[in-house]
């Protein structure tokens, strides 16, 4: 999509907007958050070792490990939100092109 405008003594805006290379981009990032979710999956390994062990640094350790794990949970969940609000945006920008192409074509 290509939108121009200029005219009461104002420079020109050009706006480009390539859908098809934002949805190759979120695929990609989808793709790796896929993968980050993966390597992220280890609680229940983590959970194995420490239940093994025991003393004030393995506790330490399980703090931190539990923490590490619940902020990259929040990452993926905000990366998630993230690809839905682009998807939507996306699909919001094909329908307003779609409207104004069909009314111009209304027009002439």
């Amino acid at each position: 999509m290509m939108v121009a405008s200029g005219g009461g003594g104002k420079g020109t805006a050009n706006i480009e907007y390539d859908s098809v290379k934002t949805m190759e981009g979120i695929s990609s990032v989808q793709e790796q958050v896929a993968k980050f979710a993966d390597s992220t999956n280890i609680a229940s390994k983590f959970n194995c070792i420490f239940s093994e062990l025991s003393g004030k640094s393995i506790d330490s350790y399980q703090e931190v490990a539990d923490f590490y794990i619940d902020s990259a949970k929040l990452a993926e969940e905000y990366i998630r939100i993230l690809v839905d609000i682009v998807q939507q945006a996306d699909q919001e920008i094909a329908d307003a092109e779609t409207k104004s192409r069909n009314m111009f074509d209304d027009m002439g």
